[in-house]
């Protein structure tokens, strides 16, 4: 049986940031809505099954095709974590949070405030 988890996306049921991540390091095929910064993950074909946001019977769908096809599932569980795992490579994150932080310091220091 294939597991599946459906990411409901910005529609007020729970917010995935942190969810999402955390459910692709499992290796868990994933139908998800294409809001925020789910795309960056989710590929459709490649790494899970990215909808149109409120496009419930494409989340259908996507997880029947889970369902059906468990090899299919296995493979983007798999692909899903390798590109979760390459996400949340520390070195990368650091890196990129010193990026959006010397961004705003140097906006700022620039501003008309002063």
């Amino acid at each position: 049986m294939a597991y599946f988890f459906y990411s409901f996306g910005c529609s007020g049921f729970l917010h995935t940031g942190r969810v999402l991540l955390d459910v692709a390091l499992g290796e868990v095929p994933i139908v998800a809505y294409n809001v925020d910064w789910q795309g960056e993950l989710i590929e459709t074909g490649v790494a899970g099954e990215l909808v149109p946001h409120q496009a419930w019977e494409e989340v259908v769908d996507g997880v029947n095709h889970f369902l059906t096809i468990p090899e299919y599932a296995r493979a983007m569980g798999k692909s899903v974590r390798e590109r979760a795992s390459e996400m949340m490579d520390h070195a990368k994150l650091n890196q990129h949070e010193r990026n959006t932080y010397m961004k705003l310091l140097s906006n700022y220091s620039q501003s008309s405030l002063w």
